[in-house]
């Protein structure tokens, strides 16, 4: 009969070992554990986390800039299967289409800072918003006339609502963490997260629409629109909002 040498058995070795580290273990006196640098980091974290997270002022804002970018993210996601694949428009023309919606985009955002100058953030944001419902409801009706065929008619509708949106996200960015004394750098991230999260949830909405041309699409830029001016009914100023809490 073969004896286990740990020469001939390196796992022997090993199960020993183990078996030596629990023992030790077992052996070991209790102490109360202290709270150490790291742990304290990592409940500051969370706690981060959830004044942002709980502030309503800040998630109105947000939610409501998110909203309103997954309206103009569905032209994004599923216009070109629309505007292509459906209506047999051409990918060059298409390309130019997308870079009309782009450009109101940039326009309105480049002259965001004389709007908000010139009137209060309420009253700019109140502007922004206008222009974002304009804008889906003239790509809603023209589709409605024309069973979802009118490609330019749903084009400049939602070049009206790129150029509210230019306006509207960032003046709900800057308001949803201007009241905030603490946890700016936490809030500012979760921004973009939370946008595109709901860009993506709305946008999905595209595949449970039959298929009929634009209307699918406005359809859901409308719905997009609705629950980011919903979100933002009654916000004031943030010289009347409450500072977070510390």
């Amino acid at each position: 009969m073969r004896h286990l040498t740990p020469e001939k058995h390196p796992a022997f070795v090993l199960i020993l070992l183990a078996l030596f580290a629990i023992l030790a273990l077992t052996l070991l006196p209790e102490h109360k554990q202290e709270t150490t640098t790291e742990t304290t980091s990592q409940n500051s974290v969370l706690a981060g986390y959830k004044a942002v997270l709980t502030d309503s002022r800040y998630l109105r804002f947000t939610i409501g800039a998110g909203a309103a970018f997954a309206g103009a993210f569905v032209f994004v996601a599923g216009g070109s299967f629309v505007v292509i694949g459906q209506l047999g428009i051409s990918p060059a023309t298409y390309g130019y289409l997308f870079a009309v919606a782009i450009a109101s985009y940039l326009l309105s955002a480049s002259m965001g800072p004389q709007l908000t100058a010139s009137m209060s953030r309420s009253q700019s944001t109140l502007v922004a918003g206008s222009l974002l419902l304009i804008g889906a409801m003239v790509s809603l009706v023209s589709g409605l006339l024309t069973d979802g065929q009118s490609i330019t008619g749903y084009v400049a509708g939602i070049a009206i609502y790129e150029l509210g949106l230019g306006l509207f996200m960032p003046l709900c960015q800057a308001r949803a963490t201007e009241h905030m004394k603490e946890n700016m750098g936490t809030a500012a991230g979760l921004i973009f997260f939370i946008e595109m999260l709901l860009a993506t949830l709305i946008s999905a909405l595209i595949g449970f629409l039959p298929e009929a041309g634009t209307l699918s699409l406005s359809t859901i830029t409308l719905i997009a629109g609705a629950i980011s001016g919903f979100c933002l009914m009654k916000t004031s100023d943030v010289s009347e909002a409450t500072p977070q809490a510390a």
